[in-house]
């Protein structure tokens, strides 16, 4: 996808974050507030963000969005907060496409 953006573009990415562990799929955890064995959900770390786009520039923002650790667990906040990465379960990220 990087390689699509012309040089002064950006790619927008957005997903469920954690910051110390890959979780293979947030819906098969404990204490949620949905099931399903329709979907999957990934969680990435910031291993997998670091390790994707090493040599570009990269701006990020975290947000927690649930009271438990992981995505969906234990319920919604009332209101999303912008946070620390070590708090966060979403990540919205603008990559640069120039490394």
């Amino acid at each position: 996808m990087l390689d699509a953006l012309t040089p002064t573009g950006h790619l927008v990415l957005t997903g469920p974050y954690h910051h110390e562990s890959y979780v293979p799929n947030a819906y098969a955890l404990p204490d949620l507030m949905y099931r399903t064995d329709d979907y999957i959900c990934q969680q990435f770390s910031r291993h997998e963000f670091c390790r994707w786009f090493l040599e570009r520039s990269v701006h990020a923002e975290y947000w927690r969005l649930f009271r438990g650790e992981y995505w969906a667990q234990i319920g919604h906040l009332e209101r999303f907060e912008e946070t620390s990465p070590e708090r966060a379960h979403l990540i919205c990220a603008s990559i640069s496409a120039r490394p």
